[in-house]
């Protein structure tokens, strides 16, 4: 079954305009400039319930439990300036793509996957599956319902463990100085950004096996620092992480208003702009110059930072297997290696996040392009749902070479149900034009999000 078409919202009584959601955001955004009683917290509720209503507004209601929310808007974290991501299950080749729409943003990406292959994704636990996991449904039923019970079927403690220290490794050592420019570190991608908060939402999972499509009604965000303040009897920093919010959603603002792509990058010279946009805000809060907003976001983001490096080491230390952890932190690269081929891989407990964890320490020391080479074909032997983090380290290291990197091309082909892995070997500079090029061509054939 596809998706009917819906009325026009004008045309059903109750329903948004389409212009709702477009003058609903700027009276968002304009609160959170202006307002510093108004917290991103607040934004996020109205901004979610706003976006869920456009959607309803386009959507049936015995066809919404195919619509899975995704990205910000599933963890109920979305602002103003926040991209709409969502996934339809169903046919892509169904009418359905030319149905479910969200008017009044800026960016909207519309995955369309049959049931399926969602559950074939679900089921390998890669890291193609986060975006589902995010997620929830728009409303109860099939088969959204299947697809949230999947997600907690697959997300052992362990994948989990081994998810928050591939993303970890990740974005520490290869996503965040690929995105640093020389206009400085990107605003949402660098530590101490936004981006890192998901480090402690992934924290507050394996500490409460709660994912975004059981959880009330509150930011996941919200919910992962009320876990750490109640349960592990730490401070967090609320206010840096509203400041640090607040300005990458006016640094979007920004950009809209002036063009200039510098200001998503942090200086000096984009945290006087973004100062511009939010100054009522700014001044409330004792921040009456540029220099002094600059002074701030500088220690937000150093505060925010501290926090995420004790959360997830505090969780690693309350893993079973915390012995070994230690040994393999005090390896050296031989012994790393060893370890990883002879000790995790076909381990019989914990063989997924041992794997993951060892072969990132690898990748992010004195690797060989022999020691990825000798790791990637180990790897291959295995089913991927055990090993997809390791199989992650070694497509994002600069120590793995060419000849590996089209190995890993031709095995993830066949291997891989998604392809965020095989666009890992894409964007890696070490494996040569041809190489890059095959692997992009791999991945955009498997792409099934459109961005419009």
């Amino acid at each position: 079954m596809t998706f009917a078409a819906v009325a026009p919202a004008a045309d059903r009584p109750g329903a948004p305009r389409r212009s709702d959601l477009a003058e609903g955001r700027q009276a968002i955004a304009q609160r959170l400039y202006r307002d510093s009683s108004f917290g991103a917290f607040d934004a996020m509720a109205q901004m979610g319930a706003l976006t869920v209503a456009h959607i309803e507004s386009r959507v049936r209601p015995e066809h919404r439990a195919k619509v899975w929310l995704g990205g910000s808007l599933g963890r109920r974290e979305m602002l103003p300036n926040s991209d709409v991501d969502l996934f339809v299950f169903d046919d892509p080749a169904s009418e359905v793509a030319d149905v479910v729409t969200v008017e009044g943003v800026d960016r909207f990406e519309r995955g369309c996957m049959p049931i399926a292959s969602v559950r074939r994704l679900v089921a390998q636990g890669s890291i193609d599956a986060n975006p589902l996991i995010d997620g929830r449904a728009l409303a109860e039923g099939e088969p959204g319902d299947a697809v949230a019970a999947a997600i907690r079927a697959t997300n052992t403690t362990q994948r989990q463990y081994a998810n928050l220290i591939s993303e970890y490794f990740y974005y520490r050592y290869f996503d965040f100085p690929w995105k640093t420019t020389d206009w400085g570190p990107n605003l949402k991608y660098s530590s101490g950004s936004s981006r890192t908060t998901l480090l402690l939402n992934f924290v507050h999972r394996i500490a409460t096996h709660q994912f975004p499509a059981w959880r009330a009604t509150t930011p996941e965000l919200a919910a992962a620092l009320a876990y750490l303040e109640q349960d592990r009897g730490r401070r967090t920093p609320r206010r840096a992480i509203d400041l640090i919010l607040v300005a990458k959603n006016a640094a979007i603002t920004s950009w809209y208003r002036t063009g200039d792509p510098s200001v998503r990058h942090v200086s000096r010279r984009t945290l006087g702009l973004i100062f511009e946009v939010a100054r009522d805000r700014w001044d409330q809060l004792g921040l009456t110059s540029p220099a002094r907003f600059a002074d701030a976001y500088t220690t937000a983001r150093a505060a925010l930072e501290a926090c995420v490096e004790q959360s997830v080491n505090a969780c690693l230390l309350l893993h079973p297997r915390v012995a070994e952890l230690r040994a393999i932190t005090a390896m050296d690269p031989a012994e790393l290696r060893d370890s990883c081929l002879h000790s995790a891989i076909g381990s019989p407990t914990d063989e997924l996040f041992l794997v993951s964890f060892t072969a990132w320490r690898l990748s992010t020391t004195t690797s060989s392009p022999q020691d990825m080479a000798q790791l990637a074909a180990t790897l291959a032997t295995r089913p991927l749902s055990r090993v997809w983090g390791g199989v992650m380290a070694v497509a994002c290291s600069p120590a793995t070479d060419d000849t590996t990197m089209e190995f890993l091309t031709e095995w993830l082909a066949d291997a891989e149900e998604g392809a965020y892995l095989t666009k890992l070997v894409s964007r890696n500079p070490s494996a040569g034009p041809a190489t890059r090029a095959g692997a992009l061509h791999s991945y955009q054939a498997k792409e099934n999000v459109v961005v419009t």
